[in-house]
């Protein structure tokens, strides 16, 4: 509600997942030194990847070849200190961020 007494809404927007669209996976989470993401539709041939520390600011990036829906970020990973990170997922029809641990 406004401060007027007036309700206002945006207009919602139709989305939709397709049929069969699965659910990304980072593994292993947590790791050590080597991350796969996988389940990748293979029509997404260059996938950009970032790394986020906790504050959400990017601290390492690269792209990366969809190989049979897997991509490997290890050159991305592993000299990251332990701790807490987000992974920024960016293709053609693909914006995902999922977290990750280092131990």
């Amino acid at each position: 509600m406004n401060k007027d007494g007036t309700d206002d809404f945006t207009k919602v927007l139709n989305t939709s997942i397709g049929k069969d669209q699965k659910a990304l996976i980072l593994s292993p989470n947590p790791f050590t030194n080597q991350v796969e993401i996988s389940q990748i539709d293979e029509a997404i041939s260059s996938i950009k990847v970032q790394v986020l520390d906790r504050n959400q600011r990017a601290i390492r990036n690269g792209v990366f070849q969809n190989i049979n829906g897997t991509i490997k970020i290890d050159r991305l990973v592993s000299n990251l200190s332990k701790g807490f990170y987000l992974v920024r997922l960016e293709g053609i029809g693909l914006n995902e961020v999922m977290p990750m641990i280092k131990l």
